[in-house]
């Protein structure tokens, strides 16, 4: 399970080889064997003993800013010897076969992009015909670029991202259409937005991301030696390639819970300067883990959507290893 350190003043210690969680008004102790990760969203002590008993059983220290961003994540100094597979992972990323990888990613997305639309469309059929419209050039344009993909080209990556950005353009502009109010929106921006939607899409996306980076260093991939995403300082640009074909999937999960009328805490919560409250980042938080266990079908294969996530990972591994 994922802890969540969201109280301020909250100490985290060891006691009998044990995690100690420990406020002025309550105490819990948890068995490390018990723990994926720990998630600090608030102000909290963390003792060396504790940071030492999380790296030797692999458990990342994940202390995140208010907006669900990742800024500190720990790792064990006797991390595996990786240095020949993230050999390879450079000399992959200037491959042929990078390029058709990046161009499964992105049509793996529109997939999952269109998916998410009829989802929509068949709660909302006033947007019927807006639905048949977008689908038809997504479809369109997807086929016009697949069809025309080199992966030989060294200009490739245009293609790919062009692709990416005119399926969004259409999708989020039908997505929030109809959604009831204060989740409808007009634009998808990360910041300073007037709808609630926004926020808290980009607040589960950072929680994605947070899991994605796991995934990705536990199989001793390079997280910011990315493909498609350029490489950028502090940038987990693999993180984003591979995140990807699970933002619909996100997506979807966000939209059946305002759909469904089951965002009762989000509605009633209080945005604070433009950002999430406590409440409602707590609810986001929870809603996400519950997530992970969520069975979906993805490539004829029926399973969580963490083990979606480490299958993906394993294939990007498995093409790496074969350079």
């Amino acid at each position: 399970m994922q802890i969540v350190c969201d109280t301020r003043g909250l100490e985290v210690s060891v006691r009998n080889r044990c995690f100690q969680f420990e406020t002025a008004t309550d105490s819990r102790m948890v068995h490390p064997d018990k723990v994926t990760s720990i998630l600090v969203t608030a102000p909290c002590r963390i003792s060396s003993p504790a940071m030492e008993l999380a790296t030797l059983h692999q458990i990342p220290f994940i202390i995140c800013d208010r907006c669900g961003l990742p800024v500190v994540r720990t790792y064990s100094a006797q991390f595996i010897n990786i240095t020949a597979l993230r050999r390879k992972h450079y000399k992959f990323t200037s491959s042929p076969k990078a390029a058709a990888w990046a161009m499964e990613m992105i049509l793996k997305k529109i997939d999952g992009q269109l998916a998410t639309m009829a989802f929509v469309t068949d709660r909302k059929p006033s947007l019927k015909g807006a639905f048949a419209k977008a689908e038809s050039e997504m479809s369109r344009q997807t086929e016009k670029i697949s069809r025309s993909f080199d992966q030989m080209n060294p200009e490739w990556k245009k293609a790919v991202l062009f692709l990416e950005s005119y399926a969004a353009s259409r999708y989020w502009q039908l997505i929030g259409q109809k959604l009831p109010v204060p989740f409808t929106f007009s634009n998808r921006v990360k910041f300073n937005s007037s709808d609630l939607f926004n926020p808290c899409i980009n607040y589960l996306y950072g929680m994605l991301r947070n899991q994605m980076d796991t995934v990705i260093s536990s199989t001793g991939l390079d997280p910011g030696l990315g493909i498609v995403h350029c490489d950028q300082y502090k940038t987990p640009t693999l993180v984003f390639d591979l995140m990807e074909p699970f933002r619909p999937v996100i997506d979807r999960m966000l939209l059946t819970a305002i759909l469904e009328k089951r965002v009762k805490v989000l509605s009633t919560g209080t945005m604070e300067g433009g950002l999430l409250s406590k409440v409602q980042r707590k609810w986001l938080i929870e809603f996400f883990i519950s997530g992970l266990d969520n069975r979906i079908s993805c490539a004829g294969c029926v399973a969580s959507l963490k083990s979606h996530m480490f299958r993906e990972v394993q294939q990007l591994a498995t093409l790496i290893k074969a350079i």
